[in-house]
């Protein structure tokens, strides 16, 4: 008889890392998680952790810098990390890394479109007649008047909740965040639709969690099919998806297939965590998030104020589901809530009528301004330049003609001023470098024009 032996579980906590570093979601220069934060995630010994970062530096991907801890190696993906003046900058990439990383983002409305002054006159207000307010903090969940004015609205949405069932957190990026680390843990795999925000796969490779692509088209969204064959075979933790106003496409998956999604999620018992941060910007009329055609509360809702109200004021929310007790413990252990004059002021703004008809409004420009976008790459870019016109948000994704490659364009690119994006950066491989994504945030005119011409130019330029 053969003995049928398991691998020893360091190998097994070893090879999940070095799974991790040459997918490159680990890339060199990366610090790793200290031996105490890894025999907690894994639920092993510390002996056992030490033995898993042995095993990596014997195979030269891992190296240990004492005092400062334990480093992905130059060699792992052939890359280096170097320093310059600015910051820190990645190789092959001429821009600063602190820029790079903003251009992750989805764009932000421009300044003139949000209800800065509104917002102002509140805060100022609630700073007068409740000075106290300085020195006060809420708990962990945030402020109750906030909560209730959120649920109400999601409620109009679909979604089965009360003030009790919101959790107000610092932005999107924090709501994400916590539910992932409530339905996740190091080395999962979760499910993205591909393309997928290039935030999304950094907050995702900052957690040591590994994406698994599911493709998705600018008209239906989430290939369904596809997904189900994925969760068969594969094995996933959780999906994380934007059903609305994905970044980079801007699609809004029908209610048919948002009900279909919910099925399938349902069918095969795993959670979904639901990136809602832009359905705000729906052109026309606000689509209800996926979670609202669910029947249990295995989703998690993520959104925030940053592209309706303004970025500085650190504003998001989550509608955890079963998820909350879970949720709170995080948070209590992680941060506070922000400041509670600006969750009170926010408050009174969403108790009227006037976020309905500032998000109308804001609706309707980006709708035209993404028009005006589109109508200067048809006037100025290659004739078989294709479009993917958005459903919303700030943004255009366009394939450029004849496979140019827009990720080595980018590389060294002098800049016009567009602050465009390559495809490769909204996936974790290289298929992608024949598109690109272009802010739809300016109004058209001259400088619009000569910024987009002399865009143009360079991609006719670029090799393919």
């Amino acid at each position: 008889m053969h003995e049928d032996r398991s691998p020893p579980i360091y190998e097994g906590i070893a090879r999940r890392m070095a799974d991790l570093i040459r997918s490159g979601m680990l890339r060199s220069g990366d610090r790793l998680p200290s031996l105490r934060q890894v025999s907690r995630q894994s639920r092993v010994s510390l002996a056992t952790v030490i033995q898993a970062y042995r095993w990596l530096e014997e195979h030269d991907l891992i190296i240990a810098r004492p005092g400062s801890g334990f480093f992905v190696t130059c060699g792992a993906q052939g890359t280096t990390m170097q320093g310059t003046a600015g910051g820190v900058m990645l190789a092959g990439d001429p821009r600063h890394y602190d820029k790079a990383s903003e251009l992750c983002l989805p764009p932000r409305p421009a300044s003139d479109l949000l209800p800065e002054h509104r917002l102002s006159r509140l805060i100022g207000a609630m700073v007068r007649r409740h000075p106290s307010m300085i020195n006060h903090e809420t708990d962990p969940a945030g402020d109750h008047e906030l909560r209730r004015q959120i649920a109400r609205r999601a409620t109009n949405l679909g979604l089965d909740c009360h003030a009790g069932d919101i959790v107000i957190t610092s932005g999107g990026l924090e709501a994400m965040t916590l539910a992932l680390r409530a339905v996740a843990e190091w080395g999962d795999a979760i499910a993205v639709e591909s393309p997928c925000s290039a935030a999304t796969l950094g907050l995702l490779r900052s957690l040591g969690l590994v994406p698994v692509e599911v493709d998705a088209t600018s008209k239906h969204g989430i290939h369904l099919d596809r997904l189900d064959e994925m969760l068969t075979t594969r094995d996933v933790r959780a999906c994380l998806f934007a059903t609305n106003c994905s970044d980079p496409l801007g699609y809004v998956m029908s209610d048919a297939n948002k009900r279909d999604l919910m099925r399938i999620l349902a069918r095969h018992g795993i959670p979904l965590v639901e990136n809602d941060v832009l359905g705000d910007l729906v052109y026309g009329e606000r689509p209800s998030p996926a979670a609202a055609f669910a029947k249990q509360q295995n989703t998690l809702v993520c959104s925030s104020f940053t592209y309706t109200l303004g970025a500085g004021l650190r504003l998001g929310w989550l509608a955890p589901g079963k998820y909350l007790a879970r949720i709170l413990e995080l948070k209590a252990a992680s941060s506070v809530s922000p400041p509670p004059l600006i969750q009170c002021a926010v408050a009174d703004y969403l108790q009227g009528s006037g976020f309905e008809r500032h998000l109308r409004a804001l609706r309707r420009t980006l709708e035209s301004r993404a028009d005006d976008l589109a109508q200067a790459i048809d006037t100025y870019f290659p004739a078989d330049t294709h479009l993917y016109p958005p459903a919303g948000g700030s943004s255009m994704w366009i394939e450029l003609p004849l496979n140019a490659d827009a990720c080595s364009l980018w590389e060294r690119s002098p800049g016009t001023g567009v602050d465009w994006v390559p495809g490769c950066r909204f996936t974790t491989n290289r298929t992608l470098c024949g598109f690109m994504r272009i802010p739809a945030t300016q109004v058209r005119g001259h400088a619009m024009d000569a910024r987009i011409t002399a865009l143009a130019a360079q991609v006719k330029r670029v090799p393919s």
